[in-house]
């Protein structure tokens, strides 16, 4: 099934920065279609932001005082409403972290973009990182689809 988006803008210097945003978005969840196989048809929204902005929301829902790269929040849907496409939830996602984690990470911008889509779509699916096995779980799905894109990998486990 195909997984469907909505884009809000809220930071305009993506558009500036970012040509094919919409793009990027759907080369993204095309191969997590492809991995993922939704059984229904799914819609996520993508709130691309500033760091103000993720601070402002991450004090709030998750009491942490900090911008941060993405964030993910699950569609609060009962399970027995027929709704299609399926309202998976949003992400957002805050353009000064990003580039800031490109440029230490020696990363291409739209790369560490993608692998964010993909971090916090998985994340609408279920999966996290909250404790190892997890971890490894969801970061091989990641470097997998990732793979299929041509991105190389975004961790180092060498340490």
């Amino acid at each position: 099934m195909k997984t469907t988006f909505s884009l809000h803008v809220t930071a305009p210097i993506w558009q500036k920065r970012f040509t094919g945003l919409s793009e990027i978005i759907q080369k993204s969840l095309d191969v997590c279609d492809e991995e993922l196989d939704p059984d229904s048809p799914t819609e996520v929204n993508f709130i691309l932001t500033d760091d103000a902005e993720s601070r402002t929301i991450n004090q709030h829902y998750r009491q942490q005082d900090k911008a941060t790269n993405v964030l993910s929040f699950p569609a609060q849907i009962p399970e027995n409403i027929p709704i299609s496409p399926k309202p998976l939830g949003d992400i957002y996602i805050a353009y000064e972290t990003v580039m800031r984690e490109a440029e230490s990470q020696e990363k291409k911008p739209e790369h560490h973009l993608t692998h964010l889509i993909i971090h916090g779509l998985l994340h609408l699916y279920g999966y996290d990182h909250i404790d190892d096995e997890e971890a490894e779980e969801m970061e091989a799905l990641e470097i997998l689809i990732l793979s299929k894109l041509s991105i190389q990998t975004p961790y180092d486990h060498s340490n």
